[in-house]
């Protein structure tokens, strides 16, 4: 029976939430749109520093 191994770049789902809240409240105090992370340089950042 073969075991699943969970991929690397997977992200755990209480990380995701927190990940997701701390976005939310960037967005919200500094006024920022809500595309702002997907942008090409912020994508290529947030990348760097969470990998997947």
């Amino acid at each position: 029976r073969q075991q699943l191994i969970p991929k690397p770049s997977q992200i755990k789902p209480e990380k995701k939430r927190e990940l997701h809240e701390a976005a939310i409240d960037c967005i919200i105090t500094d006024g920022r749109s809500f595309n702002d992370f997907r942008r090409p340089g912020m994508d290529k950042f947030l990348n760097v520093i969470y990998p997947g």
